[in-house]
């Protein structure tokens, strides 16, 4: 056993570069925030310090039920959103952005020390839970000194606030731990632990929200030692990002448990093979009569709750809600760049489906274009539909739609995507009439379209499928985070260029990696990587490249190389480093390292 242990450490692809670019862009950050915000520069390096300790002694606790292929460290997880909220701003970070860093840094060190295994070895279980809540303790100490905004408030007051950011932390933690055994074989613990703190900042953003319509109705009274930014009323956008995201959580929630996908001996049966995975699954799915199970509950609650969270914050004096108003606006106010825009994604589309549908099926002896390259034909689609909407120094140019509008665009398709995920998991089909052809086997439908594109991540499509979630979520959440909580206009670097991240991160720059890596590459980029040097140095070329064009359509002046640069080179870097989700992480890190690189004397006016 440990003769293979070694033996499948010396074939793993080296850490070292993976470790070197986290600590860059860590120390960057911490470096740009010394003089305004040193507590928070302090924290960021400490929960780096510790991540990246347990990367160098191997002492994180393994995940059995995280995605295959992937260390079982949590790094990149912790770390990606404590950059981006570092980073938003040009002078150091707003209230509401050292809330989240707090909420994130603290979130981080409880499942440092809940995960690590040298703890588990050296300190005994009931010890070991002394230590969590140590941790805790210190870290909402800490918080709630830094984020009190009242002088000379009480101990009571402290305490409070220091609750209050545990009461955001300890769920991530607990859905961190719980998002690898609910969809088996489909995240890495990193992964888990980034979706578990952006839900869990989406959740306590949307109970912000509505205490702040109770606080405006008089429901509630204003609790004064509270930061002030959690009283603010949140803009029709931002509602309608939060009600997607949420939507979204509710859709996953109801996706089916993996009992439930397959039979006990045809899931074991099926492990190795993707083919005779997904035969399983199709076989199983027409032996199973619908039931309303505890995931589907689950989800159902979920999805209630947030129409009736929607609807409490969102109505206004007319009855009308954020979804009805931006509907009025795109069908009168803004019908023409609606239509426009429409009409572009449409174009844009299709012609990419007509080009992939005349590559053959996997497993086609004729078929020539592997499915990496394949599935970059998507990465391409999404950069030629969302670009020309964040073109320009205005809100709209060449009469498309705003950037406010494509936020909004983004959480409704998110939320659609999870929807189609769980009728192609749950086998859902629409029975209608033998005269209008019978019943219609939706799932299984979705199911034969998704087979040209599956990969070694998504488990032979035999459980839920993320990828194509992911690549949404890459070039949507740079907007979302960029664009602010409320929607606030702001006028520097990252506000105006940073939306495209992971446009020019994953559609153009992962692209052009992965088409030169497979078909020019030869020299491994690090040892044991599958990845290669000559894609290594297109990515970045192509990240540099498209950042100096989007920078000049964007912006329109002079581009400041020393802004993009280390942006472009270090998420190329990244993404040649790591075997975590390169759609979940590279557009974070490109952010990031731009709102550092930025910072000063480089806002845009």
């Amino acid at each position: 056993m440990a003769a293979r242990r070694r033996a499948a450490g010396r074939d793993a692809p080296s850490r070292a570069p993976e470790m070197a670019i986290v600590a860059f862009i860590t120390l960057f950050a911490a470096w740009t925030l010394r003089e305004t915000h040193a507590p928070e520069a302090l924290a960021l390096v400490g929960l780096g310090a510790g991540a990246l300790a347990a990367d160098a002694l191997g002492a994180w606790s393994p995940a059995p039920d995280a995605r295959p292929g992937v260390d079982a460290s949590a790094t990149l997880g912790l770390l990606s959103l404590p950059w981006t909220f570092a980073a938003r701003t040009p002078d150091g970070m707003t209230p509401r952005d050292a809330f989240a860093l707090w909420t994130c840094v603290t979130a981080g060190a409880l499942m440092l020390a809940r995960d690590v295994a040298i703890l588990r070895r050296v300190v005994p279980d009931a010890s070991r839970a002394s230590v969590v809540v140590l941790a805790a303790l210190a870290c909402a100490a800490a918080a709630s000194t830094r984020l009190m905004e009242t002088k000379g408030a009480s101990l009571t007051a402290h305490a409070a606030l220091g609750a209050c950011v545990l009461a955001n932390a300890i769920p991530a933690v607990a859905l961190a731990s719980t998002l690898p055994s609910m969809f088996p074989n489909v995240m890495s613990k990193a992964e888990a632990a980034l979706v578990a703190q952006s839900a869990a900042l989406a959740a306590a953003a949307a109970a912000a929200a509505a205490a702040a319509v109770a606080l405006e109705r008089g429901t509630i009274p204003r609790m004064e030692w509270l930061p002030s930014h959690l009283y603010e009323r949140h803009d029709d956008t931002s509602l309608l990002v939060l009600f997607g995201a949420l939507a979204a959580c509710g859709f996953f929630a109801a996706a089916p448990a993996p009992s439930e996908q397959f039979p006990r001996g045809a899931r074991r049966r099926a492990s190795g093979s993707r083919v005779s995975a997904r035969a399983s699954y199709r076989a199983h799915l027409s032996d199973r009569a619908f039931r309303f199970d505890a995931r589907e509950r689950l989800g159902a609650a979920l999805l209630v709750a947030v129409l009736l969270w929607f609807e409490y914050v969102s109505r206004d004096a007319r009855g009308d809600d954020a979804a009805t108003r931006l509907a009025r606006r795109l069908l009168s106010l803004e019908r023409a760049s609606t239509f426009r825009t429409a009409r572009l994604w449409l174009t844009a589309f299709l012609g990419t489906v007509c080009v992939v549908a005349f590559v053959p099926k996997n497993g086609n002896k004729n078929a020539r274009v592997p499915t990496v390259v394949l599935r970059k034909a998507y990465h391409v689609l999404a950069a030629a539909m969302f670009a020309p909407p964040l073109c320009g120094a205005s809100e709209r140019i060449n009469g498309l739609v705003s950037r406010e509008t494509l936020a909004a665009a983004y959480a409704v398709a998110l939320a659609a995507f999870a929807a189609l995920e769980v009728v192609r998991t749950r086998g859902a089909s629409v029975r209608l009439p033998k005269a209008l052809g019978g019943p219609v086997r939706v799932g299984e439908t979705i199911d034969a379209l998704f087979e040209k594109f599956l990969d070694h991540r998504d488990a032979g499509g035999a459980t839920v499928v993320l990828s194509h979630v992911s690549l949404l979520v890459a070039v949507a959440a740079p907007l979302w985070l960029t664009r602010g909580s409320l929607g606030a206009a702001r006028h520097d670097a990252v506000a105006t260029f940073g939306p495209f991240a992971g446009i020019i991160a994953v559609g153009i720059g992962d692209t052009c990696a992965s088409v030169v890596g497979v078909r020019l590459g030869k020299t491994p980029a690090f040892r044991h990587s599958r990845k290669t040097a000559e894609g290594a140095f297109a990515g970045a070329a192509a990240n540099a490249a498209a950042s100096w064009a989007l920078w000049r359509a964007s912006a329109g002046d002079a581009v400041s190389w020393r802004a993009i640069l280390p942006a472009s080179l270090g998420a190329a870097w990244l993404e040649t480093a790591t075997e975590q989700s390169d759609n979940a992480f590279v557009p974070l890190a490109y952010l990031a390292l731009l709102g550092c690189a930025s910072r000063g004397s480089l806002s845009l006016k």
